[in-house]
C-alpha cells in the first residue's frame, strides 16, 4: 500500500465483484481518515488448471486459448515462434492434431527404439513430411530445428486450439497477430 491507494495488486481471476467492492471502500476509507484522493488497481490473475500449467507446452497453449475464447472479451491473440513460419507452424499442428496412421505408427516405432519422446516425435514427422530420406524436405532445410523446439509445440497448442473453434489454420497479414478470437 502506497500513500495515496493500492497500486497493481494481484486478486485471483475469479474474485468476486464484492470483495473488490470491499478493497475499495476500505481505500476509500482510509482516505477519508487521512484527508487525501485515494486509489485502487487491481490486476486479475487467471489461472490455468493445474494438469494443464504443468503439462505440455502443447497442453498448456490449447488451454490458454480456451480461456481467453470463454472470457469473450480478447479480440486479437499475439504470441511469437522460433521459426517465425505461422504456415508451417499450422501444418505441424493439423498433424499432431489429427495424429495421422502413418505418423502414429512412426512415432511408436521410434519409442520402442528407445528414443525419448521430443526426439521421437521430431523424426516421425520428419519422416511423414518427407518419407524419403534423399529428398528435400518440403519444408526447407531447418524444419528438423523447428521441431525440436518447445516453443514451437506451444505454437502448435495455440493452432489446436483455433483449429477447436474453426479458426483458419494460417493467418492472414501480419503473422505476430491472430485475429481469430471473437
Amino acid at each position: 500500500m502506497c500513500s495515496v491507494g493500492l497500486d497493481m495488486i494481484a486478486v485471483p481471476g475469479d474474485i468476486p465483484a464484492s470483495t473488490i467492492s470491499g478493497i475499495i471502500a476500505d481505500e476509500a476509507a482510509i482516505g477519508m481518515v487521512n484527508q487525501k484522493t485515494t486509489a485502487v488497481r487491481v490486476i486479475p490473475v487467471l489461472e490455468l488448471p493445474v494438469c494443464f500449467a504443468t503439462g505440455s507446452a502443447n497442453d498448456f497453449a490449447s488451454c490458454g486459448v480456451a480461456l481467453l475464447d470463454r472470457l469473450g472479451v480478447v479480440g486479437t491473440l499475439c504470441f511469437g515462434t522460433e521459426s517465425g513460419d505461422l504456415c508451417q507452424l499450422s501444418q505441424l499442428a493439423l498433424v499432431l492434431g489429427q495424429e495421422p496412421a502413418e505418423y502414429v505408427d512412426e512415432l511408436q516405432k521410434r519409442l520402442r527404439q528407445g528414443m525419448s519422446f521430443p526426439k521421437a516425435r521430431s523424426l516421425a514427422l520428419l519422416h511423414y513430411f518427407s518419407p524419403d530420406p534423399s529428398s528435400p524436405s518440403p519444408f526447407g532445410p531447418d524444419w528438423g530445428e523447428m521441431l525440436s523446439s518447445p516453443q514451437q509445440y506451444s505454437g502448435c497448442g495455440i493452432f489446436k486450439g483455433f483449429e477447436k473453434k474453426g479458426q483458419p489454420h494460417c493467418p492472414p497479414g501480419n503473422p505476430a497477430l491472430w485475429p481469430g478470437l471473437p
